[in-house]
């Protein structure tokens, strides 16, 4: 493994990766939340694919579990949080702080999204339709309705490659923030974790797909028994700055457990 300056660190220099230095930028609000136009595109195509996730799931539109604050502006670290935990420092105009599920709908909140025609139709109608529209632009309009409709035929387990992924996990505290880390096989990146300015501390986790990755590189069909050990051997990671202590990398492949270096 190995620590060096990069200029791809660079990407996450802007306001966006840096919510300490963002509020002071122009804003709009959403869900009673002021978004400053640097971010407001990332922020409102998440706002716009949960809300459908809502329409279709409706009896299950909010999460409820439990968890562990790592510490933010409005709980303290150590804390438990829930769905109806107040979202610090933002309340509505009688003053009362939003939850989670005071914030869940965007219907309370006087806007909508082209996929959402939520002003006439029941419960089950609109989430008939949000299905479909997501099939339509995303899933080739394989459904008509929730969890229904016909579903491409399964290949044989002959057929089915062997699918790769790594897991990248990083205590929080151990790097500059905001930063990226590329996961590296010589000099192909196949990967990339971005880190934000905040939470400070904490562990990280994302899971990065190799399966394209080894395709462009003429590794996707190589023996899973001897592929797996050449990518411990030969995957690194590229970060700004300072060696991570506390990173780790793991390797899956279908029918094996997990291979972990760093």
């Amino acid at each position: 493994m190995r620590a060096v300056p990069t200029a791809r660190s660079q990407i996450l220099d802007g306001q966006l990766s840096s919510p300490s230095c963002e509020r002071f930028q122009r804003s709009v609000k959403q869900r009673g939340v002021r978004l400053t136009l640097p971010s407001m595109l990332h922020h409102s195509n998440v706002d716009r694919l949960i809300a459908m996730w809502q329409a279709i799931y409706y009896n299950a539109s909010t999460m409820n579990t439990t968890g562990v604050s790592h510490g933010t502006f409005g709980t303290k670290e150590g804390s438990t949080v829930d769905v109806d935990t107040p979202l610090k420092p933002f309340f509505d105009n009688k003053l009362n702080y939003y939850t989670s599920r005071t914030a869940s709908r965007i219907k309370d909140f006087g806007y909508t999204y082209p996929e959402i025609n939520d002003w006439s139709t029941s419960p089950d109608e609109l989430a008939a339709y949000v299905t479909s529209r997501v099939n339509d632009l995303y899933g080739q309009g394989l459904d008509s309705g929730p969890r229904s409709g016909p579903r491409r035929r399964a290949k044989s387990s002959s057929q089915q490659p062997v699918a790769y992924s790594a897991e990248i996990r990083v205590e929080r505290s151990d790097v500059p923030l905001p930063c990226t880390i590329d996961l590296r096989l010589g000099y192909h990146v196949l990967g990339r974790m971005s880190l934000l300015s905040m939470p400070t501390g904490g562990m990280s986790y994302t899971s990065v797909p190799l399966g394209e990755a080894l395709r462009r590189l003429n590794l996707g069909d190589m023996p899973e028994d001897t592929l797996l050990p050449y990518l411990q051997q030969n995957l690194e990671v590229e970060v700004r700055k300072v060696r991570l202590p506390g990173l780790a990398i793991g390797c899956y492949g279908a029918g094996s457990g997990l291979v972990s270096f760093s």
